[in-house]
């Protein structure tokens, strides 16, 4: 499962305890493919298959989930991904690190929303664009619904269309 876009802002950016918790666990729940309570080698080339379109190898699943199964069991419990990724544990990623990986994370989610909604893969999300990703999702909007969402950013307000840069500031923006 690819994490959405409110996902994805809650996964940038947490700022307090409370947000580093619910960070960790909608991170686990994300890779948790199958929701079975562990991440296991399914689960992560699920998502990275889906989410990064790469197929990883066997070998590269059992390496990953033996730097980190406390257990055995040939899978990651969510206290064993706890404490590899919490941010107040200084004995595993500094903070500066996972923010920088976040950020990393997030362009290349939004590069990839970007790339869906750029329906004739000019570079450029138009009125166009965004209407025929619409219609393909049952949803058809109106040219004045589609005016609306470009006027969220005044950059977007004069040009027929966007660029990605221009799309990540209004993404940014925009408080999901």
């Amino acid at each position: 499962m690819c994490p959405t876009e409110a996902t994805v802002s809650l996964l940038l950016s947490p700022s307090t305890a409370e947000d580093e918790a619910r960070w960790l666990k909608q991170a686990f729940r994300i890779l948790d493919a199958d929701g079975d309570g562990s991440i296991g080698g399914s689960d992560l080339n699920a998502f990275s298959c889906g989410c990064l379109r790469r197929d990883l190898s066997n070998e590269v699943i059992i390496s990953m989930i033996a730097e980190v199964d406390n257990n055995g069991d040939g899978a990651v419990d969510f206290h064993s991904f706890h404490g590899l990724l919490s941010v107040s544990s200084p004995s595993v990623v500094s903070s500066t690190f996972l923010r920088a990986q976040r950020q990393r994370t997030e362009r290349a989610v939004l590069r990839h929303i970007f790339d869906v909604l750029d329906v004739n893969q000019d570079g450029l999300l138009s009125h166009a664009d965004l209407g025929a990703v619409m219609a393909k999702v049952c949803y058809p909007i109106s040219e004045q619904e589609l005016q609306e969402m470009f006027d969220v950013a005044p950059e977007a307000r004069t040009s027929a269309a966007i660029d990605f840069e221009t799309y990540l500031r209004i993404m940014d923006s925009l408080e999901l």
